[in-house]
């Protein structure tokens, strides 16, 4: 299922909202929706601010730490965003949680110009999602991102 309120930029492979307010309706239960709204609107520092205060209280909250490191990535500190996904990968023991995370370490290799690592990454994360019959959605973005680092390492 597409979601109107927001998208993947097939360039970037940054989410992208598309309409603020039915972002906020359809994420109204989500005690970090705030944060993906900060987030996927271009503020990573304000975001990492309310991420840390929020790990404060709950620092085993895996979904924080990698939003975290999403927000460390757009301020490109990418070495410290790509531990935090590697300790995440190591810690993870379902395989859809792995793919989710290796798919978001792609994305730090990505955005660090990284394209080999992003290449394997999402290699892994696709198969994971296929191997785990994730939804359509997810193996598609899997296939996005894996199509786009193929298409800039072939230029």
């Amino acid at each position: 299922m597409l979601d109107p309120s927001w998208h993947i930029d097939e360039q970037t492979l940054l989410p992208v909202i598309d309409d603020i307010a039915a972002f906020r309706d359809e994420f109204a239960a989500d005690p970090l929706a705030e944060e993906l709204v900060l987030l996927w609107t271009g503020h990573p520092e304000e975001t990492l601010e309310r991420l840390t205060d929020f790990l404060r209280h709950n620092p085993g909250n895996a979904r924080a730490r990698a939003l975290s490191a999403d927000a460390l990535r757009d301020l490109g500190r990418f070495a410290q965003a790509t531990e935090i996904y590697r300790e995440l990968i190591e810690g993870v023991s379902s395989p859809l949680r792995e793919a989710t995370f290796r798919q978001h370490l792609g994305k730090v290799h990505f955005a660090a110009g990284e394209y080999e690592a992003a290449e394997e990454c999402f290699a892994a994360a696709l198969e994971l999602r296929i191997a785990g019959d994730a939804s359509t959605d997810l193996v598609a973005s899997a296939e996005l991102a894996l199509a786009r680092v193929r298409e800039l390492l072939a230029s």
